[in-house]
Formats: C-alpha cells, structure tokens, sequence
C-alpha cells in the first residue's frame, strides 16, 4: 500500500472517471468531516483529499488512489478555459 504525503497530487476515481486531488492531511484516529465520522487507525488510516475542480475535501483509504501523472490532470488553466495570456 502506497503512503501519501501532505501536498502531494493524486488521481481516483468517482463514478468510474479519473479525477484528481491534493493530500490536505493523514487521519490515523476517528474524527469528524462534512457531519460524517471517518474511522481511520494508524494500520488503516484515511487520507483527506481536496478536489482540485471543486475543492470539496473529502476521504479516501490508499488503496482508493495513486500518485496522479499529472500529464492526464484536467486542471490546468488550459483546460479549465481560463486566459492564460
């Protein structure tokens, strides 16, 4: 099982389609996010995710998502629509 480290870029998925966020934090004990309990311990710990589009954070175990080749991330400016002149 891979271990991510806080700022690092990841990919998984949502309804079968790629998507792609930032380790904000590794929870390893209980704790609360959005009104929901994540149970999470230091054998099994959750990690919290921000998505880069909508910047929601939310929780994923390690073996949800890997490292994201960021040549595939949909979230450049360019591809964002935003002017980049």
């Amino acid at each position: 099982m891979s271990d991510f480290k806080k700022g690092e870029h990841v990919e998984f998925t949502i309804h079968k389609r790629p998507n792609y966020g930032t380790v904000v934090d590794k929870v390893t004990e209980d704790t609360e996010l959005r009104g929901f309990t994540v149970h999470a311990s230091k054998k099994d710990p959750q990690y919290i995710i921000q998505h880069d589009r909508t910047g929601t954070e939310f929780n994923r175990h390690a073996n949800k998502m890997k490292h994201a080749d960021d040549s595939k991330s949909t979230t450049t400016a360019a591809s964002e629509g935003q002017d980049q002149g």
